[in-house]
């Protein structure tokens, strides 16, 4: 009697099969580009600061054109500076991608300046810098059968929060009024889109090469190109040394902004053109 034994081999040969098919229909979208992950649009994701906190908020589209769901979806995020060191972690919650379609998943990182060193808080406020990001993926597919992870990284360019700061000596001008004496130095600089309705602290400190020195502050409105005006008291000595043209001058713009600070500083060994 073979039937049996017919019927047993044909049963074997058809779970291979069934097997086969089930790895093909698994690894087939992946060779495919079936599965894919990515930013819908640069444009979508939105950089903001919350206090001291930087937030990435985007929507991370997933497709899946597979036969079968995939599951416990896993993406985390590792940001760096240029030296490799780790500035935040962001690791999103598990979720299921149905088969044939896209779906956005949101994701959000969070990097607290504070929990840097000063320097690379600096760094990222007033100079700008390189950085780069690790992509984890990990997640199951074909009823959970088959486990996929995937790593990648890039690097990006950081654009200063606070740049291009310039004392304006062209612009300068003494100013009297009611016998006071002030000479009003203009600085200007540029906010990014993140700290823009925001404010930071402006110092700007005056001396001459025989000893008169005087300091005044302000709060500076944020916003794309910024022009203030400094009015640093005079002495009426310091005013009639500056009147003949004869005097070194320094004058230094520092700005502050969540505890760091960065300046501009300018000497003049000779009259300034002077407005009204």
């Amino acid at each position: 009697m073979k039937l049996p034994l017919l019927a047993t081999r044909v049963g074997i040969l058809a779970v291979k099969l069934s097997v086969a098919v089930l790895v093909a229909l698994s690894i087939l979208p992946l060779l495919m580009g079936g599965i894919g992950i990515g930013l819908e649009d640069e444009e979508e994701g939105e950089w903001t600061l919350d206090g001291s906190t930087i937030r990435l908020e985007a929507p991370l589209m997933v497709s899946n054109d597979g036969f079968f769901d995939i599951t416990d979806l896993r993406v985390g995020f590792t940001f760096k500076d240029k030296d490799g060191n780790v500035l935040a972690v962001s690791e999103m919650a598990p979720m299921d991608i149905p088969a044939g379609r896209e779906t956005a998943v949101p994701i959000e990182i969070a990097l607290d300046l504070y929990d840097l060193d000063r320097q690379t808080r600096s760094d990222l406020i007033f100079n700008g810098t390189d950085m780069a990001f690790d992509l984890s993926v990990q997640a199951k597919y074909t009823w959970n059968l088959v486990g996929m992870s995937v790593d990648g990284g890039s690097e990006m360019g950081w654009d200063a929060l606070l740049g291009d700061l310039q004392v304006r000596s062209d612009m300068a001008y003494l100013r009297e009024m009611d016998g006071n004496h002030t000479v009003v130095v203009p600085f200007t600089l540029y906010a990014n889109d993140m700290v823009r309705d925001g404010q930071a602290l402006a110092l700007t400190e005056y001396w001459d090469s025989q000893g008169y020195y005087a300091n005044v502050t302000q709060m500076v409105d944020l916003s794309d190109n910024i022009w203030e005006e400094a009015a640093v008291p005079l002495s009426s000595e310091a005013y009639d040394r500056v009147m003949t043209g004869e005097e070194q001058l320094t004058v230094r713009v520092t700005l502050f902004f969540l505890d760091c600070s960065n300046y501009e500083e300018t000497t003049f060994t000779e009259q300034w053109g002077w407005g009204g």
